[in-house]
């Protein structure tokens, strides 16, 4: 019998596996063909995960983790929880170009379009919340606000994959969530500077805090939201 820290490095080797297969939109690849990746027998897949789907998920999960953990500024980083969750949706749309396979994995991966924005709702909704309790949103009506917003935000998702839709749609279009919210556009703005730094921060391999403040921003030019009332 394997010990559990053999156990443990063969569910990682599987995981590993499982994700080449889905970064690559192979969602048709066997059973066999993850074992043979991974180097393990397929009798070591079905200890593990009850079939390919469940693999496939967990493989997904653990790569959505990753990437989180990652992830230059954390939910904590806002003052104004509604803003930290716009943040953190923000910068997953840059997924597909820093990480190109996570993106094209969620893509292609059985999760549906209903769990997807079932996940944006339980994320955004209590955020929402909390904000609105402080005094830092103003909202009557959260459930309608989060339907609006995780509906929108999964539609730039797949716009942006098919080439429909562009990043700097997507900083636009949260704008009018945050718009609907009553936040004030100079914090948006911190926001997506925030997020641009650390862009331009990845791309060049350098610290966010070295990027020049003469770097032109999406905040200062192409959302023109400082123009709106």
């Amino acid at each position: 019998m394997p010990s559990a820290a053999s156990a443990l490095k063969t569910r990682d080797k599987l995981l590993d596996a499982a994700f080449e297969f889905l970064g690559a939109g192979q969602t048709d690849a066997s059973v066999h063909d993850i074992a043979a990746r991974a180097g393990v027998s397929v009798g070591s897949v079905y200890s593990h995960f009850d079939d390919k789907a469940a693999l496939f998920d967990a493989a997904l999960a653990a790569a959505v983790t990753r990437s989180i953990n990652s992830a230059p500024f954390g939910l904590d980083d806002f003052d104004n929880p509604a803003l930290g969750g716009m943040a953190m949706g923000l910068w997953a749309i840059h997924r597909f170009e820093f990480e190109p396979e996570l993106a094209r994995a969620l893509l292609s991966s059985r999760t549906n379009t209903q769990s997807a924005l079932a996940s944006v709702y339980s994320t955004m909704a209590p955020l929402i919340r909390e904000s609105v309790a402080q005094g830092k949103a103003q909202c009557d009506d959260v459930d309608a606000v989060v339907t609006i917003a995780a509906g929108t935000y999964q539609a730039l998702i797949s716009g942006i994959d098919h080439g429909i839709y562009t990043v700097d749609d997507a900083y636009r279009t949260i704008w009018q969530v945050a718009r609907l919210l009553g936040i004030p556009a100079d914090d948006y703005a911190v926001v997506v500077e925030r997020i641009e730094r650390e862009v331009v921060a990845r791309r060049n391999k350098v610290s966010a805090a070295t990027v020049s403040d003469e770097v032109e921003f999406h905040s200062h030019e192409t959302l023109r939201f400082r123009s709106v009332p």
